[in-house]
């Protein structure tokens, strides 16, 4: 694996998976919402076969996961579903051979 595989590269491929499952609009409308939290953080040509756990853990208690865009709080079932999102995505990559591990921290992983 000597390619770079960025984050945009990431999310358009979950994405598009999510709609070949069939996953209707609103769903994959409110994944790419999320996604887009994460790439905004990252920057789309963030290579993420060099991401580790502590970058994603950073992510997730990061004030773009954590509170919305007028400063107030996220709920928790907000926050949960960005971090499901990024976690879903991730995998995806994995599965698909695109980056070797799924850089999770030790608290994220299920």
């Amino acid at each position: 694996m000597s390619e770079r595989y960025t984050l945009r590269q990431g999310v358009d491929g979950y994405l598009a998976r999510l709609a070949e499952m069939g996953a209707s609009e609103a769903t994959r409308s409110t994944y790419a919402r999320c996604l887009q939290i994460a790439v905004d953080h990252f920057g789309e040509d963030r290579d993420l076969r060099r991401m580790i756990a502590a970058h994603v853990a950073g992510f997730f208690k990061s004030d773009p996961v954590t509170k919305k865009p007028d400063g107030s709080p996220r709920a928790g079932l907000s926050i949960a579903q960005i971090k499901r999102a990024f976690r879903q995505a991730l995998a995806h990559a994995h599965e698909c051979g695109k980056i070797d591990a799924v850089p999770l921290p030790r608290d994220e992983r299920g």
